[in-house]
C-alpha cells in the first residue's frame, strides 16, 4: 500500500499508462471487445471495475476498483506532488478515485465502466 501511494514509485515507471493487477484478480480475456491500447482508454486517468455500491454522481462512481486497473502515471504523480495527503489507513484505490475526481482527473462514467469491465463488478 505504501508503495502505491509513493510519487517516486510512479515517477520511476517509464510507461505513461500502467496496468495494475493484484493476486486474485482475473486478468484479461483474449476475446475482449476492447484492447488495452484502444484509444478509448486514453481519455481517462483511472479505469477499474465499477463498485456496485457507488451511486451515480458519488465521488467513487468515477474510476473504479484498483485491483485490476489501468492508471495514468502522470495523473497519480501530479496528485501526490500537488499536496494531496493519502490517509494512513484504508484502501489506496478508494482514496485515489476520490482524490483524482476532486482534482479534475478523468475516469469513465459508471455505464462506460460496465462496458470496459463487463463481468467484474467489484463489491
Amino acid at each position: 500500500r505504501a508503495l502505491l501511494l509513493n510519487a517516486e514509485f510512479w515517477r520511476a515507471l517509464r510507461a505513461p499508462r500502467v496496468l495494475w493487477f493484484e493476486p486474485g484478480t482475473t486478468l484479461l480475456c483474449g476475446r475482449a471487445p476492447l484492447a488495452l491500447d484502444d484509444p478509448l482508454f486514453e481519455a481517462w486517468d483511472w479505469v477499474g471495475a465499477p463498485w456496485k455500491w457507488a451511486a451515480p454522481g458519488a465521488p467513487h462512481s468515477v474510476g473504479g476498483n484498483g485491483a485490476l486497473s489501468l492508471r495514468t502515471r502522470d495523473a497519480l504523480v501530479a496528485l501526490l506532488d500537488g499536496g494531496a495527503t493519502p490517509p494512513s489507513k484504508g484502501n489506496e484505490d478508494m482514496w485515489y478515485v476520490k482524490a483524482l475526481g476532486a482534482a479534475g482527473a478523468l475516469g469513465p462514467p459508471l455505464g462506460r465502466k460496465a462496458r470496459l469491465a463487463p463481468k467484474a463488478v467489484a463489491s
